[in-house]
């Protein structure tokens, strides 16, 4: 499949904001979390240009035919994403369970036997949790939802249901079932509830590929101010300001969550599809310096982000650097080692496909 340069240049702008802007936030304390989660809007994008280059590859195998993809086009696409997501991870894992077992044996960390950090490592949806250390495993819960999103999202688009419904019924409806969603309490929730919120996002990026003439059309003023008018609602009931941290609401997300979020979003299509010279503007910045390791590398720098910023906040800390001084050593560290691990983020299977496997039987 051809590469959309624009998503590219979207997706790694995207992880550059994560890794340099959101992190260095949260991690570092460098504004207080109330302030920071107001810019919070970055997972649900993610998963809007996933969900959007799923169309994308969807269509370059179909050649637009409205079938959904075979059983074997199907696996196929599971073995080249969970390749793509996994074999990095692996590495990452890796290492991080040797510098951990060495910490622990030099006395510098807790006594954890090595079957234990592998068990927790190797699982990635254990990621780690509970055998870490500094930051290790802070950013890597997208993981699990990245992987289950990536198998259902073939099977939700074979439906074919979207016809074009209201935006501002599904986003008032969406609020509503999130809400309900947010009130059950069962085994495994958190993870549930993640999976539902970024599906939705997810599907959102399938359509707006799908349809991008009804989503032209849309009145984003209109939605961005029922969000704004029912987060305000939600505020006067709950009669607390802390309420409104969407660092709390994120995990798991809730109502107030994803009314933050289409709030966000209604802005960035309303820019993206009224405003063409801020577009233009944007794409430009494809071939700078800056983003080229993003562009490139950026699953890769998103991953050992933990290892940068934990071996930084530990520079900071012995030698005391000023926190911008940890905040340009985090980053650094994190592009560089994402360039050195990168070149496992392109390995993909050597499976054999033909035109004809990718339609329906």
């Amino acid at each position: 499949m051809k590469r959309e340069h624009t998503l590219d240049i979207l997706r790694g702008t995207l992880l550059l904001y994560i890794v340099f802007i959101i992190h260095g936030l949260f991690w570092l304390n460098l504004l207080p979390q109330g302030e920071s989660s107001l810019l919070l809007f970055e997972m649900p994008a993610i998963f809007i240009v996933s969900g959007y280059a799923y169309s994308l590859y969807e269509n370059s195998i179909l050649d637009g035919n409205r079938s959904a993809l075979s059983a074997k086009a199907y696996l196929l696409f599971l073995g080249m994403r969970f390749t793509r997501i996994l074999l990095p991870y692996a590495v990452y894992a890796m290492t991080c369970i040797a510098a951990i077992y060495l910490l622990s044996l030099l006395g510098k960390e807790n006594d954890y036997r090595a079957s234990e950090l592998i068990v927790a490592w190797m699982n990635p949806f254990n990621y780690g949790q509970n055998f870490s250390v500094g930051r290790l495993n802070t950013h890597l819960w997208f993981i699990p939802i990245f992987l289950i999103i990536t198998v259902a999202m073939p099977l939700v688009t074979s439906f074919r249901s979207f016809k074009c419904p209201n935006l501002l019924v599904l986003v008032v409806g969406g609020a509503l079932a999130e809400y309900a969603i947010s009130k059950a309490h069962f085994p495994g929730e958190d993870i549930f509830k993640q999976v539902v919120f970024y599906l939705a996002f997810s599907l959102l990026g399938y359509y707006l590929a799908k349809t991008g003439e009804y989503f032209r059309n849309a009145n984003y003023g209109l939605i961005a101010t029922v969000a704004v008018v029912l987060l305000s609602l939600i505020l006067i009931v709950n009669g607390d300001l802390h309420s409104m941290n969407m660092q709390v609401n994120k995990f798991p997300p809730n109502h107030k969550f994803f009314l933050f979020t289409c709030l966000w979003i209604a802005l960035f299509l309303y820019i993206s599809f009224r405003v063409p010279w801020f577009v233009e503007k944007f794409k430009r910045h494809g071939d700078a310096m800056w983003l080229r390791p993003f562009i490139t590398a950026g699953y890769s720098i998103y991953l050992w982000q933990g290892v940068g910023y934990t071996l930084a906040g530990e520079a900071g800390r012995v030698i005391h650097l000023p926190i911008i001084a940890v905040w340009m050593l985090a980053l650094g560290l994190s592009v560089g080692f994402g360039l050195l691990a990168a070149p496992v983020e392109r390995v993909k299977l050597n499976l054999k496909w033909t035109r004809k496997t990718a339609h329906a039987t």
